[in-house]
């Protein structure tokens, strides 16, 4: 996995291995690791975020990650964790917001951190329970997702599968993302402007339109936690709010995007 050329500082460099370290000795976080380090991801310390890590999925400068210089380390794993998990979307779904409609790509951008979500709150979970370090489940807190971070943690506490890779932590943090209409809105107005900042610019040109949509298949492997153990197609929990044709676009309708609803129930623009 590789660092800004920019970076120089040792200190910084050790700290990048020491949070890689700490999310590749966990369960759910090898894997994520792995698939970044052959994805050459770049990973770099920022100062002045407005957020404790980002990622960024380039044309031109390839995939980034930049963490906060000024966040605390616990909150750096979970963060990074957040992000490689984008990085593993990434690499399974093979598409980007750009190559299908508003519509779609809202929906699938909503999936998406959704279940990045959902897996930061499970490698905090893990880490908390093999540390007994508190700060790895008040990381979340400081990243605006106190919510979903206490609704892994009652879904944990309540199952009888104390494997840090059971579906129904996952399925509750991954819904309690949808639960905050503030969230919602913030997130689709953001991917909104990312959507026609692409759209009305030369870069559009390397986007074409999956003329089939998103579909279920193209989403098989996202929610996956181990070989064989997808969260998101237990009991065909993702299967479920695919077909529910007023799941999403009631929840986009209701954020007023400046969408108008068909006859059908599914907004146009």
């Amino acid at each position: 996995m590789g660092t800004s050329d920019s970076i120089k500082d040792t200190a910084y460099l050790e700290e990048i291995d020491k949070i890689a370290r700490t999310i590749q000795s966990t369960t759910l976080g090898k894997p994520s690791i792995e698939i970044g380090v052959m994805e050459d991801v770049n990973i770099s310390f920022e100062n002045h975020m407005a957020t404790p890590a980002a990622f960024c999925n380039s044309l031109l400068a390839g995939k980034e990650i930049s963490l906060n210089a000024e966040c605390d380390f616990h909150t750096l794993v979970i963060a990074m964790a957040h992000e490689l998990r984008h990085v593993e979307q990434y690499f399974f779904l093979g598409y980007k917001r750009n190559n299908f409609s508003l519509e779609d790509a809202l929906k699938l951008e909503r999936l998406l951190e959704a279940d990045a979500s959902a897996f930061a709150s499970g490698l905090a979970w893990e880490l908390y329970n093999k540390t007994g370090e508190e700060e790895y489940l008040l990381a979340m807190e400081k990243m605006g997702d106190g919510d979903i971070q206490q609704a892994f943690n009652n879904a944990a506490h309540s199952s009888s599968d104390k494997n840090f890779d059971a579906p129904t932590p996952f399925r509750a943090a991954f819904n309690a993302w949808f639960q905050n209409p503030i969230r919602r809105k913030s997130y689709d107005d953001f991917c909104t402007k990312s959507y026609f900042d692409i759209e009305n610019s030369a870069l559009s040109t390397f986007f074409f339109k999956n003329p089939s949509g998103l579909t279920l298949g193209l989403l098989k492997d996202i929610g996956s936690l181990s070989k064989g153990n997808n969260y998101l197609n237990d009991n065909d929990f993702l299967t479920n709010i695919f077909h529910d044709q007023f799941f999403f676009p009631n929840r986009i309708y209701e954020d007023g995007l400046g969408l108008q609803s068909s006859g059908s129930g599914i907004p146009t623009p």
